[in-house]
């Protein structure tokens, strides 16, 4: 007899949340949490973000990934003309930094997750992690583009694994970048 699956429903930010949480941030995280949700990044790529790979002429950033088999790949990220506004404005206040979000001491960012905990009490809204920031870049994605592009956000490499994302989300029709979403604030 064939068993179906029932789909585990992980702790994702909705969208008014996420505003909550960054209206609550200081200016640096601020652009963190607007850099996860524009690149559906993972934490550890993002607090190991060096500047030397953000090209703000071209308004892409390399994120480096260790959550592949045969070790480290890297993937070129879109980024909107807004988000790399911002990211040039913290390397001016950064110079000679060499990680993109840092801590006071101007080493990389390794307590970002007491941070994030930190902005929701303060924001009033319930812990779900940085991951579940990268839920809610999914679930734009699927509800907008399907599955496809969920897939292309997430950067997967097996459509299974990006499947277990979208199992639990509500699909969709319209196709809208998570550029876009991400400017959306308020709509």
């Amino acid at each position: 007899m064939l068993k179906l699956e029932t789909p585990v429903q992980r702790p994702t930010f909705t969208k008014e949340e996420f505003w909550k949480i960054h209206d609550a941030a200081e200016p640096q995280m601020r652009v963190m949490l607007l850099t996860y949700l524009e690149t559906a990044a993972r934490k550890s790529e993002l607090t190991k973000l060096e500047w030397r790979n953000v090209d703000l002429t071209a308004g892409t950033i390399t994120l480096h990934t260790a959550k592949r088999t045969g070790g480290t790949e890297a993937d070129v990220v879109q980024i909107s003309p807004d988000l790399a506004s911002a990211l040039r404005e913290m390397r001016k206040a950064n110079m000679g930094a060499q990680f993109v979000f840092t801590a006071p001491t101007g080493e990389k960012y390794g307590r970002s997750s007491r941070m994030l905990l930190w902005l929701c009490k303060k924001a009033g809204v319930e812990h779900k992690g940085w991951h579940g920031i990268r839920r809610l870049a999914a679930t734009l994605a699927a509800q907008h583009g399907g599955i496809a592009d969920a897939y292309a956000v997430l950067r997967h490499r097996n459509l299974s694994t990006t499947d277990k994302y979208v199992k639990a989300l509500a699909g969709s029709e319209r196709r809208v970048s998570i550029v876009e979403l991400a400017r959306a604030k308020g709509e």
